[in-house]
């Protein structure tokens, strides 16, 4: 291995200018996801990771080489900007592994700017922060393979020891097993900042908003805090979450002492091969105790038109925003159910032909924040929900992903999640509100979508 790498780092110095970045990639044995978690928890460095495992793929990244990160209103430009300098002098060894989509920067956005408010529980986040990890440990169908990225101005023997440092710290996460074995640890002191009394009265207000026409559709959330006894073990709770949703993609983004994790049920878009996809996914309902009771709820949410409408909203408006950059919009009419263990939704994938050569980031300005997660139209509804929320939302509700130069990448919309802070938890739901929508309902529904992350912990409420 060290003398093929070798032999890329001389072809870089001869033929490429003195500065930049490059990425090198090498089939590798498969290795202990989990143990690489726990090694990574346990050490204090910066890693993001996502798995979906019906898809059959995993990445787990870390050790920063570079940083973008920005915030405020024009974080999203900004960070565009930066990454497009970056790229410009970007080489790689990708072109010897045919077919295959690797990541290269890893990060979130957080759903609207919070400048990092200094009473916040979100300041270990910038508004947009992205990086490009020193090693990433990346599984795609039956291949694993090991990513070394690094600056290739240093004295060559500067970056083989690098090389051989990462190659080896890698082969010592996996190996290692931190896990202590013990079960998640108790909630307690456990407090809601939007009890129910808050939340009916945002509820009633979002109504008479819709009712006077300024709105169709608000998204509010809620945030629970609890207090816990110990440090939980990251790598068991993320797990726990692949095993329970492997439809989903689970994901965790470390930064400081803030652990930001979930298993989302929603992939804002992906962009592979010319092609991007992305999910509408609106009205929720929960699962029956039995086969017959779950195919009545199924076949109550799509007769229910106030969630077909939710629907539709979210689908109308993610195939409008595709209008501007793709050709051959594909999606179906009528929509799918989704069933997750404890909750099903409407659901429709949509599929369009990138039609000319955007970035990325450009294209997220244009789908984020959709209907699902902020309201319809979004600045009436993120308006409102600025000023109703008490709760900073931070990346619950952004975006989670990865991408590379290539204009390629996954980006998730960081639901069912929650954020791990100095032994306190704190997880957001949220429900969307329509015309027609009932404040206990809607509660009920919030409890639903906060079972996946409580649900972890000892003594979280069963059922």
């Amino acid at each position: 291995m060290t003398d093929r790498f070798i032999s890329f780092v001389n072809d870089i110095k001869k033929k490429s200018t003195p500065n930049g970045i490059a990425s090198y990639a090498q089939k590798v044995e498969d290795a202990d996801y989990y143990n690489l978690i726990s090694s990574l928890q346990h050490s204090e460095t910066s890693y993001f990771l996502i798995e979906k495992p019906v898809s059959n793929y995993r990445l787990i990244g870390w050790d920063k080489i570079i940083s973008v990160k920005h915030s405020g209103k024009e974080r999203i430009l900004t960070s565009e900007s930066e990454i497009l300098k970056i790229a410009v002098d970007f080489v790689s060894n990708w072109d010897d592994f045919s077919g295959i989509i690797f990541p290269l920067f890893l990060g979130g956005i957080k759903f609207h700017p919070d400048n990092k408010l200094a009473d916040d529980v979100w300041t270990d986040f910038n508004d947009s922060e992205w990086f490009i990890p020193n090693t990433i440990f990346y599984k795609y169908e039956s291949d694993t393979y090991l990513l070394f990225n690094f600056y290739y101005n240093a004295p060559t023997s500067d970056i083989i020891s690098q090389f051989e440092n990462a190659t080896e710290t890698f082969y010592q996460y996996a190996k290692a097993n931190k896990r202590n074995g013990s079960t998640s640890p108790l909630l307690k002191n456990g407090e809601n900042s939007e009890d129910y009394t808050a939340w009916e009265k945002n509820i009633k207000s979002a109504l008479e908003i819709i009712q006077n026409n300024d709105a169709e559709k608000i998204v509010l959330s809620r945030r629970v805090e609890y207090d816990l006894t110990s440090s939980p073990e990251l790598s068991d709770l993320i797990k726990s979450l692949a095993e329970n949703y492997p439809a989903c993609h689970t994901f965790a983004f470390r930064q400081n002492e803030s652990i930001f994790f979930g298993s989302s049920p929603e992939r804002l878009a992906s962009f592979s091969k010319g092609w991007v996809e992305a999910d509408a996914l609106a009205g929720s309902i929960s699962r029956g105790v039995t086969e017959e009771q779950d195919i009545a709820l199924a076949n109550t949410l799509l007769e229910s038109q106030k969630n077909i409408n939710e629907q539709k909203a979210v689908v109308d408006f993610i195939a409008k925003s595709f209008e501007s950059f793709t050709e051959n919009i594909q999606y179906d009419l009528y929509p799918q159910i989704r069933k997750l263990p404890n909750i099903q939704h409407l659901w429709t994938p949509i599929r369009a032909k990138l039609k000319d050569e955007k970035s990325v980031f450009s294209l997220l300005k244009e789908i984020h924040p959709t209907p699902a997660i902020c309201g319809v139209p979004w600045n009436k509804a993120l308006s409102f929900i600025t000023h109703a929320e008490s709760h900073r939302r931070g990346l619950y509700a952004g975006i989670v992903g990865w991408f590379n130069f290539d204009n390629e990448g996954e980006f998730i919309v960081a639901l069912r999640s929650g954020l791990l802070k100095n032994d306190r938890l704190y997880a957001f739901a949220g429900c969307g509100i329509v015309q027609g929508s009932d404040p206990e309902a809607e509660y009920k529904e919030s409890e639903l979508k906060l079972k996946p992350i409580l649900s972890l912990f000892q003594n979280a409420k069963k059922g």
